[in-house]
């Protein structure tokens, strides 16, 4: 009974699955909610700490770990965290929020189904880890709040930034780039992209994912040593059409050459395919 009344002055009560979403949680994360945490990986504990502690008064362990010794199924935790919301769902008002943390679709039955035995009752389930709603680092909570209804929305039915982005829209990608870099020449695009499923930053360089970082500023160092590098190299060509002659006469590897000989271009064709060939191949090129 006292934990009936507990539960009433929050607005939002969190079902984490960690075996999902894993078990981060925030910084800081508002008075107003409170957060049942099913575990059953038995380093979670001592890889929580202090933020057990530091939470205890909104933050409760649910550790199916002993259930698991008596011949426990595939989808074990769900079921531990459907059963629990029902019996929380019978106490709370209708202005409170239940919500389920799992990209787990497998929820969306059973939670239509509550929904539609208590209509009033107030259910969801949000795909992204905790430390998503609550970031506390503002470039994470600027992209968070920047996100409209529509792109939330299709952000929860998807379970990857891969499987996401083949349904936005050129600009509704664009929220999620932090920085990004388009050498003129070469026409390469390198730009850091955040993951939200993985809380994580995607430093893509020609439409490729090169690594990936935890920390912003990482990916920001590797992002200007790569744009310092397209610009090196692309810089000696000065337009578009000289790297597309230099391709067509396969001097590519010459023009690096005189670059780095500070020699002209001319003298280093010469020296490799003698007088003729190498003035020959030198108008080719300038003629772009």
């Amino acid at each position: 009974m006292f934990k009936k009344w507990k539960l009433r002055k929050y607005q939002k009560i969190f079902f984490i699955d960690s075996e999902n979403v894993g078990y981060q949680l925030p910084d800081e994360i508002p008075e107003n909610i409170y957060i049942y945490l099913f575990v059953s990986n038995p380093f979670v504990l001592d890889k929580l700490g202090d933020d057990i502690t530091k939470y205890k008064k909104q933050l409760e362990i649910v550790d199916i770990r002993p259930l698991m010794k008596h011949g426990a199924t595939k989808n074990a935790m769900d079921f531990c965290i459907v059963a629990k919301l029902a019996e929380i769902m019978l106490w709370v008002s209708f202005h409170q929020k239940m919500i389920i943390v799992s990209r787990d679709k497998g929820y969306d039955i059973s939670i239509a189904f509550m929904k539609q035995q208590y209509p009033r009752k107030s259910i969801e389930r949000y795909s992204l880890p905790m430390t998503c709603y609550y970031a506390s680092h503002d470039c994470t909570q600027k992209i968070i709040n920047q996100l409209d209804h529509d792109v939330m929305k299709l952000v929860t039915s998807h379970q990857t930034m891969a499987g996401l982005k083949r349904f936005l829209t050129k600009n509704q990608k664009s929220l999620f780039v932090i920085e990004e870099f388009t050498e003129e020449i070469s026409g390469i695009k390198v730009f850091i992209e955040y993951d939200i499923y993985l809380n994580q930053y995607a430093l893509y360089y020609s439409g490729n994912i090169k690594q990936r970082y935890y920390h912003l500023e990482e990916a920001q160092q590797d992002f200007h040593d790569l744009v310092n590098m397209l610009q090196k190299k692309y810089q000696k060509y000065y337009s578009k059409e000289l790297l597309f002659k230099a391709k067509e006469l396969h001097i590519h590897q010459y023009i690096e050459e005189a670059y780095l000989k500070k020699q002209t271009l001319q003298d280093c064709l010469i020296s490799h395919f003698g007088q003729k060939e190498g003035i020959y191949l030198f108008n080719q090129f300038i003629q772009a």
